[in-house]
C-alpha cells in the first residue's frame, strides 16, 4: 500500500480482500467468518476488555483480555505469558487461546494461524504436501487467498520450527486427534502480485468450545560466515492441556531436560488475591491471583 508504482500509491485490492479479513492475522477465526463480519461500522462499536495484567515480576509477566461480540454466541479470551527462566536459553511466551460456543450449536471450527518469516525446518508430525496448489484453503474472508500446501492431522503436541536472522523459533502446542494443521501460503487469487508471499501454519479444531494452547520459543543459533549451527532443536517435549472451565485452565509443559512447568491462569473474575482451586483427576491445582507457574525438576 501507498507505493506509488503501485496503483499511483493507495491501499491495493487486497487490503480489504485479506489484509482486513481475521484469518490474515494470528487470531482465531470462527466458522472461516471474518469478526464482525467484516463490517467496520460494527466492529467501531465494540472492543475486547481487558481481563489483568501484570509486570511486576520480570520473569513472569502476563496479559489477559476477552471478547464476546466479535461473533454471536461465542466468548474468547487470550492470556499471553513471558515467562524467564534458566531452563530456557531465550524468554519465552506462553500462548492459551479460550474460545466458548454458548449459542447451542455443537460443533464450531476454530482456525489459529501463526504466520511466521523466515525458512521453515522441520515439524515432528508427518505431513502430505500438495504439488499443485489449485485449491485454496477457503473461497472468501481472505482464505481464498490461502495457498494450502501441506496438512496433517495431530496426535499429541504439533512442533514446528523455523529460521529467520540467524535464529531458530519453534512453535509448541497442544493438539488432538480433532485437530487439523495446515501449512499454508499467502499469494493465491492474486494475479498482480501485490500480497506478500509469507507462510502460515494453521491449527483447526472442531468442537463446540475449544482451547489452544502454544509455546513460542527462541532458541540457538546459526552463522553462515563461519559455518555453524547451535541448538537448532525446541527444548520441549510436550504441552498439554490439563484442563479448562469457567474457573481457570491448567497447562502442562515438559521439557526434554525432565523439567516440567505447570501453567495456571484464572476464567474468572480478576483479583491480584483470590486463591483458585482446581481439583482434576483427584489432583489439586491452586493458586493466588490471576496466573501462576510452578516448576518441577
Amino acid at each position: 500500500m501507498n507505493i506509488d508504482p503501485k496503483y499511483g500509491g493507495r491501499y491495493l485490492p487486497e487490503n480489504k480482500s485479506f489484509a482486513m479479513q481475521t484469518i490474515a492475522h494470528n487470531t482465531v477465526t470462527v466458522d472461516s467468518q471474518t469478526h464482525y463480519q467484516g463490517k467496520i461500522s460494527l466492529s467501531e462499536k465494540n472492543h475486547a476488555d481487558r481481563h489483568y495484567f501484570s509486570v511486576v515480576d520480570k520473569n513472569f509477566q502476563y496479559m489477559s483480555a476477552k471478547c464476546s461480540t466479535a461473533y454471536p454466541g461465542i466468548t474468547m479470551q487470550r492470556t499471553v505469558l513471558m515467562i524467564q527462566d534458566s531452563s530456557f536459553q531465550k524468554p519465552v511466551i506462553v500462548d492459551i487461546f479460550k474460545v466458548d460456543g454458548n449459542d447451542g450449536k455443537k460443533e464450531h471450527t476454530f482456525d489459529l494461524p501463526y504466520y511466521y518469516m523466515g525458512q521453515f525446518i522441520s515439524s515432528n508430525l508427518k505431513y502430505a504436501s500438495y504439488t499443485d496448489l489449485q485449491k485454496p484453503l477457503g473461497s472468501a474472508n481472505g482464505y481464498q487467498h490461502l495457498w494450502k500446501e501441506a496438512e496433517t492431522t495431530a496426535n499429541g503436541m504439533f512442533q514446528f520450527s523455523w529460521l529467520s536472522d540467524k535464529r531458530y523459533y519453534s512453535v509448541s502446542s497442544a493438539a488432538d486427534p480433532q485437530s487439523t494443521i495446515f501449512f499454508t501460503r499467502i499469494g493465491a487469487n492474486d494475479p498482480n502480485f501485490n500480497l506478500r508471499r509469507e507462510a502460515a501454519i494453521i491449527l483447526r479444531k472442531k468442537a463446540q468450545s475449544a482451547v489452544f494452547a502454544s509455546v513460542i520459543e527462541p532458541h540457538g543459533l546459526w552463522d553462515g560466515t563461519i559455518e555453524i549451527s547451535r541448538n537448532a532443536s525446541s527444548s520441549l517435549k510436550n504441552i498439554v492441556v490439563v484442563a479448562s472451565d469457567e474457573k481457570g485452565t491448567v497447562a502442562k509443559i515438559e521439557m526434554k531436560s525432565g523439567r516440567h512447568w505447570i501453567v495456571m491462569i484464572s476464567n474468572e473474575s480478576p483479583s491480584d488475591t483470590e486463591k483458585h482451586t482446581m481439583n482434576i483427576n483427584g489432583i489439586i491445582y491452586s493458586w493466588i491471583g490471576n496466573a501462576a507457574i510452578q516448576k518441577n525438576n
